[in-house]
Parts: C-alpha cells; structure tokens; sequence
C-alpha cells in the first residue's frame, strides 16, 4: 500500500471521527444514567387534582325507595321489640319503662327520616384508570380502588333490589378475602356495564 499525503490525511480524519463518536456514546450513556437516578422531589399539594371537580354519578332514583323499606323493616322491628319489652318488663317502673321506649322509638324515627339525606349523600365515578365512591352522612367517607388492583367483580341484588330491577356492584382486589368496594343502587343493566368496563380495563393492565 502507497502511503502518501492524501491516504495518511483521511486515516486521522477517520481516527479523529473515531475518537469523537466514542466521547458522544459515552455522553450519551452518561444521560441515560442521570435520567435513571432515583428521585424524590416535593410535591406542591395545591397543584394536585382536586377530586371535588369530578362530576360525580348519583345513584338510581329508585334505591332511595329501597333504603325507606329496609330502614322501615328495621324501625318497625326494633320498635316492636321495644313496646313488647316495656309492657313486659314489670319489675321496672311504668314510667321508667315507657320514658326509654319513648326516648328509643324517637331515635328510630330520626333514624328512618334520614333516609333521603343518607341516599343524597351517595354518589360514585368512572375514570380511566380507578373507581370513586363517596358516601356518608355524619362521617364522610371517599374510597379510590385503581383498575389494576382488581382482582374480580360480582353482581349482587337481593328480592327488594330485584323489584325495583337494582344491583349492587361488589369489587375485590388482589389479597382480599372480602369487597373493597361495595357500591348499591345501580341500575342492573349499568352494573353490568360497569362490569364489564372494569374487566377490560384489568385485563388491559395485566398484558402491559
């Protein structure tokens, strides 16, 4: 092979673009390292989503009848109870006796006017990724569970949720022996729909 000046000036150019495409991998690699690193930044609580702006589902209007009976069933027995009681407990004064019975039917009524108030306060929501049910009265409550912590979800209605063509949406997630998430009032047809929304979802994040 000939060397002359031609031949001797490419070898160090290639060498020189050797040298320099090496220094350009190494940095490269350097900010893939740098990108890797663990970090653990504050967050700014006042910039995270507020959950109050979702626009929340109500429940089926005909569940509200459903809870007047069930909390009806339960004051008119605890309320027979209470009358049979007094009447038969004849060791204790019939004013003492008839004063608590009193005092205790007073509770149950209040207890079976909330209806209304406790079925307002209920309400549930859909997103991409989890499911949101909010409820409670006195002590408000709000459960999050994400699609892939799933496990499986049933269908449930008993002979009143029947009647009224209603079902309760039960959720379970990975490690649980009972529901995370009951969520009841739903119309059948939108139980089912839920349903099969949340299996497609938790089948979706199992091939990811």
């Amino acid at each position: 092979m000939v060397y002359n000046r031609k031949n001797i000036t490419v070898q160090i150019i290639k060498q020189i673009d050797s040298h320099f495409s090496g220094i350009r991998i190494f940095a490269k690699l350097k900010d893939i390292y740098n990108c890797m690193e663990f970090l653990n930044e504050q967050i700014d609580v006042k910039g995270l989503p507020d959950i109050t702006d979702i626009q929340a589902e109500k429940l089926a209007a005909n569940y509200l009848k459903v809870i007047f009976i069930t909390r009806g069933l339960t004051s008119f027995i605890f309320i027979t109870g209470i009358v049979v009681a007094a009447i038969l407990l004849k060791d204790i004064s019939v004013t003492i006796r008839f004063s608590v019975a009193g005092l205790l039917i007073i509770l149950f009524i209040w207890f079976f006017s909330l209806s209304s108030k406790v079925f307002n306060t209920r309400s549930y929501a859909i997103r991409q990724r989890d499911i949101i049910y909010t409820r409670g009265l006195l002590f408000k409550s709000t459960t999050i569970v994400p699609f892939n912590r799933i496990q499986h979800a049933e269908i449930v209605s008993g002979p009143i949720d029947r009647f009224y063509n209603l079902s309760s949406l039960k959720i379970f997630t990975a490690g649980g022996s009972q529901s995370d998430l009951s969520l009841p009032g739903l119309l059948s047809s939108d139980a089912a729909r839920i349903k099969s929304f949340i299996i497609s979802k938790t089948a979706q994040d199992e091939e990811e």
